[in-house]
């Protein structure tokens, strides 16, 4: 026993060598994989980053689409196209890189993180799915007119992209729009004789908002009392049972609040902007067509519309809005819609109809103008010149907001931009 104590082969420092070879090992094993795991972390934390980035950058895209007069439309001009939005772009349509920024203030946005978003018409084969061909296409706007537009916004951090599309809807809100055959400060019918020139069968508004007095110089209810054969009250109430039909409706000294309140204009004409259908005096003056869902002229005085033409139609009615001046319309012509002029402080014609002109929907003028109807008493089809359609004010609507159409929204698989 002695003798193997005092033996010096060494087999514990083998046994000690191979201990702290096996705890290097592990250790360095150990190492490793939380060196993976490490960089596996910061990988999944730059691609939520990315993620991020690229999906607030989208939704701020989507928030300038809902700006008043900021929906891309199909009358827009080329050169007012949605610009492709990087960080440094200026335009006022674009997400704001500073507000982006400040969402994310991580090393990972601020070491050189970018972002892009770019807008592109739904049409062809791309109404309902967006491949990344979309962007080749020329339409950086509501090319179709369907008020929708594809929105892809990508985002880069630390060099991982993620990219995200979304198809954006325009959405509609109907305006609250007095309902009317007519309702003007004044009535001229300039055609005397036993034809129907209004028809308000449907039951519409029928008013003005005049009082009828002996004698009078102007037309207040379709005549001048006291001027020619019509002489008293009795004798335009006959006139008028030729003219206006039922004849019973039609109200004198209509002192109700206006058709439509100053909001809901505004909003009409943001609208009509959008649409690429707004007439400044100045710079383009007048349509070649009253065809719209919102048309906006703000000067009349200097248009003329004559001839053979059919505007909108049953299923599709419009409005047409006029600020100032005198809308003439003359020839054989049918308006489907709502004729609505401004308020004025003047008793001159404000809108005025001749010939075979025909409007089925109805006619506002608001203050104290005058609306001349006339002269055939057989433009709608041989009925008369104005005929009540409730249907065309239920479609008087205005672009409220913009939003992303539901099950639109994706992440597009990296290389293949479907």
């Amino acid at each position: 026993m002695t003798r193997l104590l005092r033996s010096e082969r060494g087999t514990a420092i083998v046994t000690a060598v191979l201990l702290m070879a096996i705890m290097l090992t592990s250790g360095l094993a150990l190492a490793a994989l939380v060196d993976a795991q490490t960089k596996v972390s910061a990988t999944t934390r730059t691609r939520e980053t990315a993620f991020n980035l690229g999906e607030a950058a989208l939704n701020a895209q989507v928030r300038a689409l809902a700006q008043p007069g900021s929906w891309p439309g199909p009358g827009i001009a080329a050169a007012a196209q949605y610009p492709t939005c990087l960080p440094a772009t200026s335009d006022a349509r674009c997400p704001l890189a500073s507000e982006l920024r400040s969402l994310f203030p991580t090393a990972d946005a601020a070491s050189g993180a970018t972002w892009q978003t770019d807008i592109r018409d739904n049409d062809g084969a791309y109404a309902s799915f967006y491949s990344d061909a979309l962007l080749s296409s020329p339409y950086h706007y509501d090319h179709n007119g369907d008020d929708r537009v594809w929105v892809r916004a990508s985002a880069t951090a630390r060099g991982r992209t993620r990219t995200l599309v979304a198809l954006v809807r325009a959405e509609s809100q109907p305006e609250d729009i007095l309902n009317a055959a007519l309702l003007s400060g004044r009535l001229d019918l300039s055609n005397n004789g036993n034809k129907i020139v209004i028809d308000n069968t449907a039951g519409g508004l029928m008013a003005v908002r005049c009082t009828p007095t002996i004698p009078e110089p102007l037309p207040c209810l379709g005549y001048e009392l006291g001027q020619g054969n019509t002489r008293t009250l009795s004798d335009l109430t006959q006139e008028l049972y030729s003219q206006v039909s039922p004849a019973n409706t039609a109200q004198t000294a209509y002192s109700g609040a206006a058709a439509l309140d100053a909001e809901a204009l505004a909003r009409l004409r943001s609208t009509a902007i959008s649409y690429g259908t707004y007439y400044p005096n100045g710079t383009v003056n007048c349509p070649s067509t009253l065809a719209g869902k919102v048309v906006w002229i703000d000067n009349a005085d200097l248009c003329n519309f004559s001839g053979n033409a059919t505007y909108n139609s049953q299923a599709s009615p419009g409005m047409l809005i006029v600020n100032r001046g005198t809308l003439r319309m003359t020839g054989t012509q049918w308006f489907w819609g709502v004729i609505y002029h401004a308020a004025q402080a003047t008793t001159a014609t404000l809108v005025e109809l001749g010939g075979n002109v025909c409007v089925r929907g109805g006619i506002i003028v608001e203050g104290t103008g005058t609306t001349s109807v006339g002269s055939s008493g057989n433009a709608c089809g041989g009925e008369a010149n104005v005929v009540f359609d409730p249907t065309a004010f239920g479609a008087v609507k205005s672009l409220a907001t913009a939003g992303i159409v539901q099950n639109t929204w994706r992440e597009l698989t990296a290389g293949s931009g479907r």
